[in-house]
C-alpha cells in the first residue's frame, strides 16, 4: 500500500492526531541508526481501537453462563478481562497496548491504553481511550486522552463525545460542537465479533458495519469490513501456530490482518503500510476481579 497518511485524509477534522507527526518526527531509531517513521505511530493510534477491541475471545451467551462465576459476566455476550499486547516493528519493541472489557449495569465499557517509547525506554506517547455502549452496542460515550512527551515538554489532547438519537456532541481543547450522524453506526467492532461467532467463523464470510471514530472523521461514520480468510500457519514469538486469519478495513485503513486462536482470541494483528510492518502480539491476559 503506497498511500500516505496525508493522502488518506486523516487530517480532515479538528480531532485529527496531526500533532503526533510533528512531535514524534524522527524519535525512533533502529539498530542500524536509521529513523523509524513517526507515521507508523499515527497509524497505530488510529488502528489500535479497531483491531484490539476485537481481541476478546468470543463466547455465546450460554457459554458465558457456564464459565462465569457471577451474574454480571453471564449477561455479557463477550468475555470480560484485560488483554496485554506488545507493539513491534520487526524485532524492535515500540511499546505496549492493553485492552480491557467490562460489563456494568447493562453497559459494555471498553478501555484501551497504549504506551510508545524510545529504544532507551523514555516515554514519548501515552494514549487512553474509553468507550461505553449499551448491551446491544448502541453508542453512549467516548473519551480519549493523548499525551505527547518531547524532552522536557508535554502536550495533552482530550476528546470526549456523547451520543443521543443519532447525534454526537463533541468536546475537545478547541471547543464544543455537535453533528447528526446519518444511519445506524457503532463506536467499536464488538458487534462484528458477536456476529462472526454466532455464524461459526466460516471462511469467505464478510461483515460490514459503520463505525464512528472522531480521530478519523468527526462528521460521519465510516465503513468497517471484516472478512474471514481461513486457517493458516502463523509465526509467533514462541513458535508457529494454526490460527484463523481475518482481514479488516476501516475507512482509509486497509489490509489489517488479524489472527485468532481456537478460542477466537486475537493473538496477533499486523498492519503493513508505508513500507513498514507493525505487529501487535498478545502477551498476557487477566481475568476480571471476582472471576476465576
Amino acid at each position: 500500500m503506497t498511500a500516505t497518511a496525508e493522502d488518506s485524509g486523516f487530517f480532515k477534522a479538528g480531532f485529527m492526531k496531526k500533532h503526533i507527526i510533528s512531535v514524534l518526527s524522527g524519535i525512533f531509531s533502529d539498530r542500524s541508526g536509521g529513523i523509524f517513521s513517526s507515521k507508523a505511530v499515527l497509524l497505530l493510534t488510529l488502528i489500535f481501537p479497531s483491531s484490539v477491541l476485537f481481541s476478546s475471545s468470543i463466547l455465546s451467551a450460554e457459554e458465558g453462563k457456564k464459565t462465569s462465576l457471577n451474574e454480571v459476566a453471564s449477561k455479557s455476550l463477550l468475555p470480560l478481562g484485560t488483554w496485554h499486547y506488545g507493539i513491534y516493528a520487526g524485532t524492535i519493541r515500540l511499546g505496549t497496548a492493553h485492552s480491557s472489557l467490562s460489563f456494568e449495569k447493562g453497559r459494555y465499557i471498553s478501555v484501551n491504553d497504549m504506551v510508545m517509547q524510545r529504544d532507551n525506554g523514555a516515554l514519548v506517547c501515552i494514549m487512553k481511550e474509553n468507550y461505553v455502549e449499551t448491551d446491544s452496542f448502541v453508542p453512549v460515550s467516548y473519551f480519549s486522552l493523548t499525551t505527547i512527551i518531547s524532552g522536557d515538554k508535554e502536550s495533552h489532547s482530550r476528546v470526549s463525545a456523547s451520543f443521543s438519537k443519532g447525534t454526537v456532541a463533541l468536546k475537545d481543547d478547541s471547543g464544543e460542537r455537535s453533528y447528526a450522524i446519518e444511519g445506524d453506526f457503532y463506536i467499536t467492532p464488538n458487534v462484528i465479533a458477536v456476529r462472526m461467532d454466532r455464524e461459526g467463523m466460516k471462511s469467505g464470510s464478510e461483515y460490514t458495519v459503520r463505525i464512528y471514530d472522531p480521530s478519523v472523521d468527526e462528521e460521519k461514520a465510516l465503513e468497517m469490513k471484516e472478512k474471514i480468510i481461513g486457517s493458516e500457519l502463523v509465526a509467533l514469538p514462541k513458535g508457529k501456530a494454526q490460527l484463523i486469519h481475518t482481514v479488516q478495513s476501516y475507512g482509509p485503513l486497509k489490509n489489517i490482518n488479524n489472527y485468532l486462536d481456537d478460542q477466537k482470541t486475537v493473538v496477533r494483528t499486523t498492519l503493513s503500510m508505508l513500507n513498514m510492518t507493525i505487529d501487535l502480539v498478545l502477551e498476557g491476559y487477566d481475568t476480571p476481579k471476582g472471576i476465576k
